[in-house]
């Protein structure tokens, strides 16, 4: 069974991780490459998944494996507005969940074009939740101002959802379906791969 970091050693060790693999790529970390097909909703789907952590325990609470064709873990958190937005209350829509932080150079391009495609899609048909790992609230703040961002900037400064999801790299993005099943897992960042995206959402969409 896999050992769960302390909770004081998960960012240390995050950011460990994401140095590493910035510099053994020499650029930003790519999407995962497939480690499995899984089967849900009766559909076959070959894309990026996870290596599954089975029967995780966090904080004395136990969680399923995070892997595409498992149901996304619902949590709640605040936004910078004060409000307190559910994963779970977002159902019948397509949901993209992006963990970033305001110290990461790729989630300054990806979170506007997030952005964009939830404006070009409809904000009724695609949910955004933009779920930051940063301690302090006034650099969350900060970095939505920069950037002009109207999707919900959700505060994590414990890291709690980071774990749930067994969040390795920044930016990590899975794509939800209107069901709460996870379709899709990205980790790291390749400009070329912005269109998937796109197309992933409104493949979904059309469900």
């Amino acid at each position: 069974m896999p050992t769960i970091l302390p909770r004081k050693l998960y960012l240390p060790c995050l950011l460990v991780a994401i140095s590493v693999s910035i510099i053994c790529s020499s650029a930003y970390a790519d999407v995962l490459k497939p480690i499995e097909n899984v089967k849900a909703l009766g559909n076959k789907l070959g894309s990026k998944v996870l290596k599954p952590i089975k029967n995780a325990n966090v904080f004395g609470n136990k969680f399923e494996e995070v892997v595409v064709g498992s149901v996304a873990p619902d949590f709640t958190l605040k936004s910078l507005s004060g409000e307190s937005i559910r994963l779970a209350e977002q159902h019948g829509k397509t949901v993209l969940i992006t963990f970033w932080a305001s110290w990461c150079s790729p989630c300054r391009i990806e979170l506007p074009h997030f952005q964009k495609l939830q404006q070009d899609l409809g904000k009724d048909k695609v949910s955004i939740l933009a779920v930051s790992a940063d301690s302090r609230l006034e650099d969350v703040s900060a970095f939505s101002k920069e950037l002009s961002l109207t999707v919900p900037m959700l505060f994590d400064p414990g890291l709690d959802v980071n774990q749930l999801y067994r969040v390795r790299a920044m930016p990590t993005t899975f794509i939800v379906d209107s069901s709460g099943v996870i379709r899709h897992i990205h980790m790291g960042f390749k400009e070329s791969v912005l269109p998937l995206y796109e197309k992933e959402l409104r493949a979904l969409i059309k469900e």
